[in-house]
């Protein structure tokens, strides 16, 4: 017959007497006692599938060709059992390879022992194997126990390892199977980015130059980075107010919201750093802030991080509609832009030619109200910023909505899109380009991932997500009328 041997199907000798008992009894028994063997616990061992047993957990009977097996010869017996004078078994308790340590961990073999022993349990999270995560942090693979909240089995070893590790921090999270694995890792790693001071000291300055830069997309010409040289032009600065404050009020909105949402999630951000751009309509790339304190789940990263973009893009929109009706009554200071502009964002060509007519894709050019241009740039802002790749807003709402593994497999998509569309349009390319100078890199991920994100918040998420696709496309040709068609065949 066969018998199971430690995780392996090993041939064993043929048995007497009470040979016929089911496997998965995880009991050691022969024909003078039914005693349970005495075995030493040691957490890297092969004692750990005797008690997986006892748990219902690929219940296999005995280890090393004993379990289940009674009445054995001495002839018999498998070679790496012996009976001692008191009747009890002996096994060797060699750690197997899943089981052991990773090499070059950044953590002991006795922090490992001491995560398994007092950190994990079947209660909470069985562990299966051990892995290094990177050069500071071990990966735990295993299950959660059937039925249990994510969000409180990460809670309650959250608690066990800070009275254990004070200096670590423990992470819920799946793998690209979709698998839960546990991320230990030490606090100071999970810490990004400079000091407050720094920080605050950059946002002051990139938020002045951003302020002179979107002047001067409204005709300011404060500073001319090409030649460098600054000039002051009073009446200049003045008719570049409107436009510049309500750009820079967008941006603001944008920022306001993702602050009162975290305020009221306790989550901690940095200050915004606004990047100053001063190309074409952009007065400004957007703003970088950093998420500086542990997100608890995906939930709350959706809650904090749409509200920023739904604000900015309302604010924008606003501002677009507001300055189109402007543009159409000739009223205030006006901006000339080319009528191929209008074809370069589909949004935006849309709704000008339901309230300015489709003679905008025809004539040289538009006299546009500062208003629609704030509006139109802070469309374009909010939409790069919700492109769905890496650590921007798109990449995080992504991560929140869809998890990790699939929002990993979107990120790499959309700069695959954006690559490909480059060939055949070159704000493609810009876009790309763009995204990649303010993509902010690994971010700390949430304490829960493994709860998904259900009902209207997935709505609202995809509805953002999509906003890139609107904005920053081309806006189709126009159709010929049927007058004008020619159906001759050549």
């Amino acid at each position: 017959m066969y018998i199971r041997q430690s995780g392996a199907i090993a041939r064993g000798a043929t048995t007497k007497g009470r040979a016929g008992r089911l496997p998965g009894i995880g009991r050691f028994c022969d024909n003078r006692t039914r005693k349970r063997s005495s075995v030493p616990k040691y957490p890297n061992t092969r004692v750990h599938a005797v008690e997986r047993d006892e748990h219902g957990q690929d219940g296999q009977d005995g280890q090393d060709g004993q379990g289940g097996q009674g009445g054995h010869d001495d002839a018999t017996r498998p070679a790496a059992a012996a009976e001692s004078p008191q009747g009890e078994t002996k096994r060797a308790t060699e750690p197997p390879p899943e089981l052991s340590s990773p090499t070059d961990s950044p953590l002991s073999p006795a922090e490992i022992r001491t995560l398994r022993e007092s950190v994990f349990g079947l209660d909470t999270f069985f562990v299966q194997t051990v892995d290094n995560y990177g050069e500071s942090g071990v990966l735990f693979k295993g299950n959660i126990r059937s039925g249990a909240d994510p969000s409180a089995v990460q809670e309650k070893l959250q608690a066990k390892l800070k009275a254990q590790m004070p200096d670590y921090s423990l992470f819920l999270m799946v793998d690209r199977d979709d698998k839960p694995t546990v991320v230990v890792i030490r606090d100071a790693a999970a810490q990004v980015g400079s000091s407050a001071s720094a920080e605050l000291l950059l946002a002051v300055v990139l938020g002045l130059a951003t302020v002179v830069t979107t002047a001067n997309v409204f005709d300011a010409q404060i500073f001319n980075a090409a030649l460098l040289v600054a000039n002051i032009d009073s009446e200049k600065i003045s008719a570049s107010v409107p436009g510049t404050l309500a750009f820079l009020g967008a941006m603001g909105a944008h920022e306001l919201g993702h602050g009162l949402a975290a305020r009221r999630h306790n989550v901690e951000l940095s200050p915004p750093i606004f990047l100053p751009a001063g190309l074409g309509l952009l007065g400004s790339f957007g703003s970088i802030t950093r998420i500086k304190s542990i997100v608890p789940n995906r939930r709350t990263l959706s809650e904090v991080i749409a509200p920023g973009p739904t604000a900015g893009l309302s604010v924008g929109l606003a501002l677009t509609m507001v300055g189109l009706a402007l543009t159409k009554a000739q009223a205030g200071g006006s901006i000339e832009l080319d009528s191929a502009s209008f074809q370069e964002s589909f949004l935006v060509g849309g709704l000008a030619s339901a309230v300015l007519g489709q003679e905008v894709f025809t004539v040289e050019s538009v006299a546009c109200h500062p208003l629609f241009i704030a509006g139109w740039s802070a469309l374009i802002v909010n939409a790069i910023n919700l492109i769905p790749a890496g650590e921007l807003d798109g990449g995080k709402l992504s991560l929140a909505t869809f998890g990790r593994p699939a929002a990993q497999f979107v990120s790499v998509m959309s700069f695959i899109a954006l690559g490909v569309g480059s060939f055949v349009n070159g704000l493609a390319l810009f876009w790309l380009l763009l995204a990649l100078t303010i993509q902010r890199g690994p971010g700390i991920p949430c304490a829960e991932e493994v709860s998904k994100l259900e009902g209207k918040d997935v709505v609202r998420n995809v509805l953002l997500l999509l906003v890139p696709a609107l904005v920053l496309l081309p806006f189709p040709g126009m159709p010929t009328p049927l007058d004008q068609m020619d159906f001759s065949p050549f």
